[in-house]
């Protein structure tokens, strides 16, 4: 048998509005409006990294196309190496992601597969310093500011 839409909304082939409904597109709507806000800081960023000094302090909000200039790229990428320093990252990096893909597989398996003595107490270790390589990153970039001047600035 045959059913036939009764209602208008049947017929038109809409659903109902219900408050769940209702709730689902006002999450929604909460949701982009927090991605927006959220975003806007990345944004702003980027668009006061293009004006001079002089238009970023007296109207940190506004834009004004007249002053938008590209010359802070230009002069950074003509006054610094970028090469070099990218070159020795992807080597720097190349060499952690080689190392850490060979051996934190061998670790993993044998703390799963074997049982030996001492095997929680460098579990432990290995566990604790996770925690700790951060912390000690700390030292050599604060000694890094000092040394450009960049501290109690």
């Amino acid at each position: 048998m045959i059913s036939v839409p009764t209602t208008r909304a049947e017929r038109a082939g809409s659903k109902p509005v219900t408050i769940l409904r209702v709730v689902h597109w006002v999450g929604i709507v909460l949701v982009w409006l927090g991605a927006l806000i959220c975003l806007f800081p990345l944004a702003w960023t980027i668009e006061a990294s293009f004006r001079p000094d002089s238009s970023f302090l007296s109207n940190p909000l506004g834009f004004n196309p007249g002053e938008f200039i590209a010359s802070n790229y230009s002069s950074a990428f003509s006054q610094a190496d970028f090469g070099s320093g990218f070159k020795h990252t992807v080597v720097q990096t190349g060499i952690i992601l080689i190392s850490t893909l060979f051996f934190c597989p061998l670790a993993g398996y044998g703390f799963a597969k074997f049982q030996f003595r001492g095997r929680r107490f460098l579990f432990g270790l290995m566990m604790l310093t996770l925690f700790f390589v951060p912390i000690s990153q700390y030292i050599p970039l604060l000694l890094e500011l000092n040394n450009l001047g960049w501290i109690d600035t």
